[in-house]
């Protein structure tokens, strides 16, 4: 009886061995590591940004290429650039070394994931119009103030005292910060970790108090939490910013009726609203606008 015991114990044991390596085998790590070169007009905080934007996409890229070659991934039909737009809304980026010696900034930046799990939750997001247009939009944003730095670094290389291009190149560092928190939030969204997706979006919003879409997502998050009252602050900055904005009307009256404290006519004028904004908002328009 005690030599069964003793295999059955040795076999129990031999199989939580093998579904621990298996649970580990499923994930890879990615690493890649940038060093940018500080000129006269950069600080630590400047070129931290730059450092961490650039390590960032090459190791974003990097994933790109494995779930391209070793995936589903491959039978998508979706250009590299898609599946890094895709990626940077999947996965969460973490730094684990950096160096700053007043000339250079050394990053370090690794991606831990199951690249399966990756790639199934890339063939659920193409299928998202509205989310594929979202994660788009942040590239597209953090594209354009890349290459803005890009060409005011040059211009302060030249004429070093010019404050104007000074100020507008250290809004371009806040403009393309706030774009890699705001991914950071959708990331975080996605995996329903809606405590650090507001974190990151509130860090977003400090960076460039503008950003209407960090707002709405902020909101979206605060929704989530059932934290309505806080949803609507959100949804009005959005408002205030893009007054246009159909889907902002349409969350905030889902938020005054969820709020639930006597605000159903509010929430119906937003409906309304939104839908004479936007009559492909909800297949429900025509009751609204009656």
């Amino acid at each position: 009886m005690r030599t069964a015991k003793r295999i059955f114990y040795a076999l129990t044991a031999l199989a939580a061995v093998a579904l621990s390596v298996n649970s580990f085998a499923a994930e890879k790590v990615f690493i890649r590591e940038y060093t940018y070169q500080a000129s006269e007009i950069d600080s630590k905080v400047t070129s931290r940004a730059q450092a961490l934007e650039q390590a960032k996409r090459l190791v974003l890229e990097e994933l790109g290429t494995y779930l391209m070659s070793k995936t589903e991934v491959k039978d998508f039909a979706i250009t590299s650039d898609k599946i890094t737009v895709f990626t940077a809304g999947v996965v969460q980026i973490e730094i684990f070394d950096e160096k700053w010696n007043g000339e250079k900034y050394y990053l370090k930046a690794r991606i831990k994931a199951d690249p399966v799990e990756v790639a199934k939750a890339i063939d659920r997001l193409r299928k998202d119009d509205v989310k594929t247009k979202e994660l788009e939009e942040s590239k597209r944003r953090a594209d354009e103030a890349l290459k803005d730095i890009v060409k005011l670094k040059a211009e302060l290389d030249t004429v070093k005292n010019d404050r104007s291009k000074q100020l507008a190149y250290a809004k371009q560092i806040n403009t393309m910060s706030a774009t890699e928190w705001f991914k950071k939030g959708w990331a975080f969204g996605n995996s329903g970790d809606w405590d650090n997706a507001i974190e990151a979006y509130s860090e977003a919003i400090e960076l460039d108090p503008y950003y209407a879409r960090a707002y709405s997502r902020r909101g979206f998050a605060y929704g989530m939490k059932h934290q309505y009252d806080r949803a609507i602050e959100d949804y009005n900055k959005v408002i205030s910013l893009e007054p246009g904005n159909a889907g902002a009307y349409w969350m905030r009256g889902s938020s005054y009726y969820n709020y639930n404290k006597g605000q159903n006519s509010r929430s119906l004028a937003d409906y309304k609203k939104a839908c004479e904004l936007n009559r492909d908002i909800t297949p429900f328009c025509e009751e609204y606008l009656r």
